[in-house]
């Protein structure tokens, strides 16, 4: 995980993680998952742990939500700077 935090390509990178296989009891629950990575000390970029089931797709789309909602103010700001302009 350190390597990828600071790797040059993933500078703006917003991390999400998948705490999958909810369904099963011995499953590390979304707190557990972030503490057993270190997460709580990631300060250069915006993290997320949902707690998911693959097999029935709860939290998956929680988790992509999260991300949109994470990257959308960048990605509507960098298009603001690469729309055309209407000459006439």
């Amino acid at each position: 995980m350190d390597r990828l935090l600071v790797a040059e390509d993933l500078a703006r990178a917003a991390i999400l993680i998948y705490a999958n296989k909810q369904d099963l009891k011995d499953a590390m629950d979304a707190d557990e998952l972030t503490q057993s990575l270190g997460l709580q000390s990631v300060r250069t970029h915006p993290y997320h742990v949902q707690a998911c089931c693959a097999l029935t797709g709860e939290g998956l789309y929680d988790g992509l939500n999260w991300l949109v909602a994470v990257r959308a103010p960048r990605v509507a700001a960098a298009s603001l700077l690469t729309l055309p302009s209407h000459s006439n």
